[in-house]
């Protein structure tokens, strides 16, 4: 079964493709009349971290919008990095190699992806520095969700557990009790 991409490596790397589009959309947002309610620390990290000022602009109507990269400080990072294992699992299941890794890469990719999806949830309840929920933080939370399935799925199509993975790790044989 060499060479032929799974179907759940194919969920996991386009969830995966998808998110990293997503992550340049309006994740979160806020008006300036909103903006004017938060405390001196938000409105200075705000500032700070929006420092070209295009927040400020308009009327207090106008609503701004801060996508994955300027609204997180270190959960974009762990968002690219599952991306970058999501997507690993295809090409390497597409170009018949396997890395060279004491777990399953179908493991990892489920691993990170459920970690992304707990990281998404906790900063969709406890939105950054005060600032409203847009559509595109719903989206990317099911596109981490659908990276998280596609691993699943891939383990499953592959006969891999994280039972057996880990026992494998410690060096002992999964079957044994």
């Amino acid at each position: 079964m060499q060479g032929k991409v799974k179907t759940g490596e194919i969920v996991a790397a386009g969830s995966a493709l998808l998110l990293l589009v997503v992550m340049f959309f309006g994740w979160f947002g806020i008006t300036l009349e909103d903006s004017i309610e938060l405390s001196n620390k938000n409105q200075e990290v705000i500032a700070e971290r929006f420092s070209d000022g295009t927040y400020l602009a308009g009327d207090l109507t106008d609503k701004v919008t801060f996508n994955a990269w300027q609204a997180f400080s270190l959960i974009d990072i762990f968002l690219l990095l599952t991306i970058l294992v999501a997507v690993g699992l295809g090409v390497m299941a597409a170009a018949s190699r396997s890395p060279n890794v004491p777990v399953a890469a179908s493991a990892l990719t489920t691993t990170f992806g459920i970690f992304a999806t707990l990281l998404v949830l906790f900063r969709l309840i406890f939105t950054p520095y005060g600032l409203d929920r847009e559509l595109f933080a719903f989206v990317g939370l099911l596109l981490t969700m659908g990276i998280t399935v596609g691993g699943w799925m891939a383990m499953q199509e592959e006969g891999v557990s994280f039972r057996g993975e880990g026992e494998r790790v410690a060096g002992r044989r999964p079957d044994s009790g």
